[in-house]
């Protein structure tokens, strides 16, 4: 399964911290819009290439990339704010 990725990456132990970043991205998703959204969920957590999610969701493939974009942009921008570290 692949994740979020959210730009840098932080080394940390597991635990409660995983849990807490779980929780983070998914308060994040639940803030974008829901067009930007099923794009996240079907490619990065359904793991479908951007074709299938275009086919999916009966869009062309640049429109897939650009709510990818947009989403990414947004997320980062949440997620900055709730972070607690």
């Amino acid at each position: 399964m692949r994740a979020v990725c959210t730009g840098g990456s932080r080394k940390r132990g597991g635990g409660l911290e995983d849990l807490d970043d779980k929780m983070l991205i998914e308060a994040a998703l639940a803030k974008i819009p829901d067009e930007l959204r099923e794009v996240v969920i079907l490619h990065y957590f359904q793991e479908f290439s951007m074709r299938e999610t275009a086919d999916i969701l009966q869009i062309g493939v640049p429109l897939v990339k650009y709510r990818i974009r947009k989403a990414k942009e947004q997320l980062k921008t949440l997620i900055g704010e709730e972070a607690p570290y």
